[in-house]
């Protein structure tokens, strides 16, 4: 998110230097099915300017046709939708249920949402370092998009 990655840019800094793949979620996580393409592409367009890069992934995973074509066609973009989505955004889901959900859904190349919003943070950190184990006990590896 822009507004996030104005307000932490040595973060932004590290995870370049890192080698990692930033990807764009607009300025303000606008939802695409409320917003008009412009104002939509304009957000976008903002973040772009802090976060570099091709791949953009809509809020909410809410995008009419009309901005992905624009945003592919007009700026250029990837647009990066997921195939399994965590729940840890979800504060009625327990730590345990949000981690059995993604072990027992996960498959080789699928692209797993999670997030980092104060929300979601406590449930991250949880999740997150069992599923990558579990990737690795698997014989599994992670790979940036590029």
């Amino acid at each position: 998110i822009g507004k996030n990655a104005a307000a932490h840019p040595a973060l932004v800094a590290r995870i370049k230097e890192e080698g990692h793949a930033l990807g764009n979620h607009t300025w303000n996580h606008l939802n695409g099915w409320k917003t008009q393409d412009q104002t939509y592409l304009d957000d976008i367009m903002q973040t772009g300017q802090l976060v570099p890069g091709r791949l953009f992934r809509p809020p909410y995973g809410r995008i009419s046709k009309s901005q992905c074509n624009r945003i592919e066609q007009e700026l250029n973009m990837r647009v990066v939708m997921w195939s399994l989505l965590s729940g840890d955004f979800d504060p009625e889901l327990e730590e345990d249920k949000c981690l059995r959900q993604v072990l027992d859904r996960m498959r080789p190349g699928d692209i797993i949402v999670f997030h980092d919003s104060a929300k979601a943070s406590a449930k991250l950190r949880y999740v997150l370092p069992r599923v990558m184990d579990e990737i690795g006990k698997r014989g599994w590896r992670c790979e940036k998009l590029g």
